[in-house]
């Protein structure tokens, strides 16, 4: 079985554990990790590309609702668990080496907090999110995930996040944002909806390394009000300018997207079908839109839902989640 088969872990040191409150920290060799089968869900049958890292005596963190996740110590690896109730705050992933969650709920009810946001930490690491359901609530905005880890490798699976929402003079909510830069953002079996943008590729800072998304779906819902704007499902990183570091290498198979009602396939991705500059512009055929010009593109993108729904239903996400395993194990 593997380590992180469920959300729930048991871990030991020597026999013994370190707790603190609020938040509960405790050492671990990571040796004995199971969980009751009282608390497991069915889990959706098709094996996730990439397995979690290989973490050494790493110090387990347990949430609650509310409170803030301490800055994580240099060369040390961490297991964060959600509570058994969705989260109403924020989670800044800051500092550590690798880093692992796996399941969880996430409801945000405020107005410009993220729902993880993941910041530096040691160069080369890995932070694996996994099993996670995030949704907005009442006037809540922002990112599902937001990155500015240049040096960072993030991987996310089995991931939903619903009815986000945000405009042009409000929070411009992003499903991922990598604003600050990643080394590779690793995507597989994601399902999203949002009314203002999708995937936002572009570093505004620092530089990105490649991005590599797999079974994913996206729907992109009506403005949110007269004047919101936005709709872009993907924004893609061209990488054209100096400071950014040439062109980044990023992958589609298995993307679909279903455009907001008043837009094609073709204007609600960037560069447009209409972009001015040949080499930038899309090209749509048979619901499909690729970007020829573009040599560091690889696949493209269908219109519409998957044949077979959502990659990632409500049901197999959330609490109790647990792991169908992984490709690379």
């Amino acid at each position: 079985m593997s380590q992180y088969t469920t959300r729930f872990v048991k871990v030991f040191l020597c026999g013994c554990a370190l707790t603190a409150t609020a938040c509960c920290l405790t050492a671990s060799s990571g040796e004995d990790v199971s969980a009751p089968d009282t608390l497991v869900k069915a889990a959706p049958a098709e094996k996730l590309t990439w397995a979690p890292p290989t973490l050494e005596n790493p110090i387990t963190i347990q949430l609650d609702t509310e409170s803030s996740l301490p800055e994580l110590e240099p060369g040390r690896d961490y297991i964060i668990q959600f509570p058994d109730e969705p989260r109403t705050r924020r989670v800044l992933i800051k500092g550590g080496r690798n880093v692992v969650i796996i399941g969880g709920t996430s409801k945000i009810p405020h107005v410009n907090e993220n729902a993880f946001q993941v910041h530096r930490g040691d160069p080369g690491r890995t932070v694996h999110l996994e099993g996670i359901q995030v949704t907005y609530e009442g006037e809540g905005q922002g990112d599902a995930l937001a990155i500015n880890a240049p040096t960072t490798i993030v991987q996310v699976q089995n991931f939903r996040a619903t009815e986000l929402k945000g405009g042009y003079d409000k929070v411009h909510s992003d499903v991922i944002q990598p604003w600050g830069g990643v080394q590779e953002l690793r995507v597989d079996r994601l399902t999203g909806s949002c009314n203002c943008q999708g995937f936002f590729l572009v570093a505004n800072y620092n530089s990105n390394g490649s991005f590599d998304f797999r079974n994913v779906n996206l729907t992109m819902e009506p403005e949110w009000y007269p004047g919101a704007k936005s709709g872009h499902a993907l924004w893609l990183d061209r990488g054209l300018s100096g400071d950014k570091g040439g062109p980044v290498p990023t992958t589609f198979s298995e993307v679909y997207i279903v455009p907001r009602p008043n837009r094609t396939l073709g204007n609600s991705v960037f560069p447009q079908s209409n972009a001015k500059t040949e080499e930038l512009r899309a090209h749509v055929e048979d619901d499909y839109v690729t970007w020829p010009g573009l040599t560091f593109v690889n696949g493209g993108i269908h219109k519409g839902p998957p044949p077979g729904g959502d990659f990632v239903s409500a049901e197999n996400v959330g609490i109790h989640y647990t792991s169908p395993g992984y490709l690379s194990e």
